[in-house]
């Protein structure tokens, strides 16, 4: 059956003078208008037309989610609990890539490589990171270079921490060897081979970043430093790394403090600064903790973090600092797909994944979501949900 779907405006996520897609499989069959011309008079078609105020984008990619839960670090009662599909659906996002994080102790890359297998077969295309915070870091295979040679759904290692109280003390060797695994694995498998680095608030900053440069152990466009606006003064020091050619994963914080830059005050920033957000992307490091830290070191808040905020973060761009569609859109589609090496994902064009995100109103509300051909939300409302959301006993 072919799906015959039409908006207002369209964006790939360029400015398109297209109106329609038209869906067979799991697969965009065509961008453009009069798409049903290309259909003989019996094709059995479903046909939606989403009214004015209606904006169709390609679904979000999210490349930083915390899918099994993660925290954890105010003891055992503090472990996030796992995401479920309408968390992620409801938001726009239709790709996740799901990472460990702090405890690889109590959960394990086993159960992110299941949960991701999982996701998969309730409707929505999911990858992991292989590793954690610490160094040496956790593998399945016993390397990160068969990990990614050997896994389908592995697309590098992270988030590994640096310049943060609860990073590894390793020896910066082990981060080499953390690089050269990702270096090669990349290589053999054809795919992205990417260093995502959690960047905590320690005063070294980007200085291991910049050491694996300048020792040429990684390309830059295979390192992808998070979390860059979690202070102001780290920030300015990605503002400077991002004017060298560096990518940045910018996290929609919704954090209690002032020393954080929202990723919309970060965008703001890069652009004041004439910077292009070519090499950009924003996550929400969603199902994490966000722990609030004194100066001794002890928690004195938590929260959970959400990918709601990410799509808040992403219309507030649009509706409140007045960026164009194709300026924002990269930062949650075509940049990700781009760097992570999602060659079918993040735009709109014939052959790539049917996975669409329709905006409706001055609110921007995630009205449809479809992902892999196949609709997950419809009015606003999930028309699939994961499958223990619901009790049908």
């Amino acid at each position: 059956m072919f799906k015959w779907i039409k908006a207002e405006l369209v964006f790939t996520p360029e400015v398109s003078d297209a109106q329609e897609i038209l869906v067979v499989g799991d697969q965009i069959l065509a961008v453009g208008n009069d798409l049903l011309d290309l259909l003989s008079g019996d094709a059995h078609v479903e046909r939606i037309d989403a009214g004015p105020g209606s904006v169709l984008v390609p679904g979000f990619i999210d490349n930083h989610v915390h899918i099994i839960g993660g925290g954890g670090e105010g003891g055992y009662h503090t472990r996030v609990p796992e995401i479920q599909l309408t968390d992620i659906t409801t938001c726009g996002v239709t790709t996740v890539i799901g990472v460990l994080g702090t405890d690889d102790v109590t959960r394990h890359l086993e159960s992110l490589l299941a949960k991701a297998r999982g996701l998969e077969a309730e409707g929505i295309s999911a990858f992991i990171l292989t590793g954690s915070y610490s160094l040496p870091t956790p593998t399945l295979t016993g390397s990160i270079k068969r990990d990614l040679l050997l896994i389908d759904k592995v697309l590098g290692a992270g988030e590994i921490a640096i310049s943060d109280h609860r990073a590894s003390k390793a020896s910066f060797q082990a981060l080499k060897d953390a690089a050269v695994g990702v270096r090669l694995g990349g290589m053999l498998s054809g795919k992205g081979g990417i260093l995502q680095l959690h960047v905590g608030d320690d005063a070294e900053g980007l200085g291991p970043v910049k050491r694996l440069l300048e020792e040429r152990v990684l390309p830059r466009h295979q390192i992808l430093p998070t979390h860059v606006n979690r202070t102001k003064d780290l920030f300015a020091e990605a503002l400077e790394y991002v004017r060298d050619g560096g990518q940045i994963d910018l996290t929609a914080f919704d954090f209690p403090n002032k020393r954080a830059l929202t990723a919309v005050e970060a965008v703001q920033q890069l652009l004041a600064e004439d910077l292009s957000l070519e090499n950009v992307t924003m996550s929400s490091d969603s199902n994490g903790s966000l722990p609030e830290v004194d100066d001794a070191g002890r928690i004195i808040g938590l929260r959970q973090a959400k990918m709601s905020v990410m799509t808040k973060e992403f219309c507030s761009l649009i509706a409140d600092v007045g960026l164009e569609w194709s300026q924002a859109l990269p930062l949650v589609t075509s940049n990700p797909a781009r760097l992570f090496g999602l060659s079918h994902k993040g735009n709109l064009a014939a052959g790539m994944d049917a996975d669409i995100t329709i905006f409706q109103g001055a609110h921007l509300d995630v009205a449809h979501v479809m992902a892999k051909g196949q609709w997950l939300v419809r009015n606003q409302q999930p028309v699939v949900t994961g499958t223990f959301e619901t009790n049908p006993f």
